[in-house]
């Protein structure tokens, strides 16, 4: 398993041997595996975890169990708590989402001030494969096909090459200990029915498919490649920068096929969605001057453009 981790980060580019790493460490099954497997490698790095405040005494105990294993084998440990629950009420998140924001705020702050060069998280295959139906469901278009990516920025995954019954053999067969996370039963979040409910059905239709489904997200991400392509050259085409806007002539625009795609490629990265692109194309023809509002931009259609 060793060679195999070894491997996969070499072989992704995710980091430098003499790098130090930020590793997100829960005290969860997967984030102790990815420990392990950093301190087994003779990799640099340090430890981030989180306290959400979530669980009541379990939270504490779990800042506990990492401050120990910090301790035990000489890694220097950052902790932090958060009121996640009045952070997701002043900002109109969910709970989840609350947590992500906080998480990483302050990773990348920790990456600043110490110098690390990228903060490393435990996801893995299976995570890979939840991720990819919930972009399904939310309909986030092929961008949201090809799932988690090994390397985002200053976000790293290197156990992404591992499905969770890899972790759980890992662990057994190195005796790591672990926290179990009580909420990860919980069937009232998203990410955990399809967890809990889902896969159960696809284990019972195809046992194997795990595997399919990865096979089919390595292919989408090359297909994205090809996509993204083209939708560029279009946007090279038709985008017009004037002052602070930008001018898309409707005569142009309505020559693309499919042309729902394509303007939804065009404008989803202003926060503008499937149901705006709906409407903006069933009134390409009509009266100009309406107008289309996203959380940060606006859409008007005038007579000759959509700018």
């Amino acid at each position: 398993m060793i060679e195999k981790f070894i491997q996969y980060v070499n072989k992704e580019k995710l980091f430098d041997a003499d790098e130090q790493i930020l590793l997100a460490v829960s005290g969860g099954i997967d984030s102790m595996v990815l420990a392990n497997l950093f301190y087994q490698a003779g990799f640099r790095f340090a430890i981030a975890h989180c306290n959400f405040q979530l669980r009541g005494t379990e939270s504490e105990q779990d800042t506990e169990f990492v401050s120990q294993w910090a301790k035990k084998h000489g890694i220097v440990l950052h902790t932090k708590t958060f009121d996640t629950h009045q952070f997701a009420l002043q900002h109109n998140f969910s709970t989840q989402m609350a947590a992500r924001e906080l998480r990483y705020h302050w990773f990348a702050q920790l990456m600043e001030q110490y110098g690390y060069a990228y903060t490393a998280t435990a996801h893995h295959h299976d995570d890979q494969i939840e991720t990819f139906f919930l972009n399904v469901i939310r309909g986030t278009g092929i961008a949201g096909l090809h799932g988690i990516a090994p390397k985002k920025g200053k976000i790293i995954r290197p156990i992404l090459f591992l499905y969770k019954k890899d972790i759980i053999n890992f662990a057994t067969e190195n005796n790591i200990t672990y926290r179990e996370d009580s909420s990860n039963r919980s069937d009232k979040y998203k990410r955990n029915k399809i967890r809990l409910r889902f896969f159960p059905l696809l284990y019972d239709i195809n046992p194997a498919f795990e595997k399919s489904i990865v096979r089919s997200i390595d292919q989408f991400k090359e297909a994205e490649i090809i996509f993204n392509q083209a939708i560029e050259q279009e946007r090279k085409n038709l985008f017009e920068y004037k002052e602070d806007a930008i001018y898309i002539p409707i005569i142009s625009l309505q020559k693309l096929h499919p042309l729902k795609t394509y303007l939804f490629e065009f404008i989803h990265d202003y926060g503008f969605n499937i149901s705006h692109v709906e409407d903006i194309t069933e009134l390409l023809d009509d009266i100009s001057g309406k107008q289309f509002f996203s959380s940060t931009h606006r859409i008007i259609k005038d007579r000759n453009h959509i700018i």
